[in-house]
C-alpha cells in the first residue's frame, strides 16, 4: 500500500450509511450450510452470496468469538447485508465450538486451521472479521499476500505483535465505548501497525457488532471498499 494510500486510509469517512437498495437486497440473502474435513476436525460453516443476478466482489472470511458460533454472524443481518453488498461470505464454527465436531485447538496451531480452511474451499484473496478470542487464528497471518484486509473486534492476543510490527496488512480495529478494557487495549497494541486505524462504536458494548449493527456493517463494508480500490491500483 503506498504512502497515500495509507494517508487515505486512516483519514477516510468510513461510516457513510450503506446504501437503502443495498439493504432491501439483503432479504434476497440465503444462507447456505456445509461441513468441510480438516484433518481431525468434521468443520460446520455457512456461507451466504450475492442475490441472484449479482456478482461477487470478493471473500469474506468472519470468524465468531468465545462462547459464541457462526450462527451469530446472522443476528441482525450483519452475513446477509455483507452479502448484499457484494461478497461470498463464509462463516465457520470454530474447532470446539457449534456444529463442528473435534476439540478446540493449541493457539499455536490456530493460523495453520485457517490456511487449510482456505486451501479446502479453494479460496483465494480475502478480506477477514475477527471477533475477539478468534485474533489469534488470524493476526499472526498479517503480511500474507492472500489478506487483503482484516478488521478486529476487540481483538484479542495483540499484548506482542513482534516481527508483525512490520506487516502492512490494512488492519481497521473495532470496538464499543461500552468496552472499556479489551477493546481500547487492542486498538493501542495495533496502532503500531503501518497501515491500522481504531474506530469506536457508539451505543455498543464487548460484542460491537450486535451492539450497534448498523454501524459495524457501513464501517467493515466501507473499509474494505476503500482497500480494495486501492489494491487494485
Amino acid at each position: 500500500m503506498s504512502s497515500m494510500a495509507s494517508s487515505l486510509l486512516s483519514s477516510a469517512d468510513l461510516t457513510s450509511s450503506i446504501p437503502e437498495n443495498t439493504r432491501r437486497l439483503s432479504g434476497r440473502v440465503s444462507i447456505q450450510r456445509g461441513y468441510v474435513d480438516i484433518q481431525t476436525h468434521r468443520i460446520f460453516y455457512i456461507e451466504s452470496m450475492p442475490p441472484c443476478g449479482h456478482y461477487s466482489k470478493g471473500v469474506i472470511l468472519l470468524l465468531h468469538g468465545q462462547s459464541f458460533t457462526s450462527a451469530t454472524w446472522i443476528n441482525h443481518d450483519n452475513i446477509a447485508t455483507l452479502a448484499a453488498s457484494g461478497y461470498r461470505c463464509i462463516a465457520p464454527d470454530l474447532p470446539g465450538s457449534g456444529k463442528t465436531e473435534g476439540p478446540s485447538i493449541p493457539v499455536e496451531d490456530r493460523p495453520n486451521f485457517i490456511i487449510a480452511l482456505r486451501d479446502i474451499l479453494r479460496l483465494k484473496e480475502m478480506s477477514i472479521i475477527c471477533a475477539s478470542m478468534s485474533a489469534p487464528y488470524v493476526f499472526p497471518l498479517l503480511g500474507s499476500p492472500w489478506i487483503q484486509c482484516v478488521i478486529g473486534i476487540a481483538p484479542s492476543h495483540t499484548h506482542s505483535l513482534g516481527d508483525l510490527i512490520r506487516a502492512k496488512t490494512p488492519v481497521l480495529v473495532v470496538y464499543g465505548e461500552k468496552d472499556t478494557s479489551l477493546g481500547p487495549t487492542s486498538a493501542s497494541n495495533l496502532s503500531h501497525l503501518p497501515n491500522s486505524r481504531s474506530i469506536r462504536i457508539p451505543l455498543a458494548g464487548h460484542a460491537a457488532y450486535l451492539g450497534n449493527p448498523l454501524f459495524f456493517q457501513s464501517i467493515s463494508i466501507n473499509f474494505i471498499e476503500l482497500v480494495r480500490s486501492y489494491s487494485s491500483n
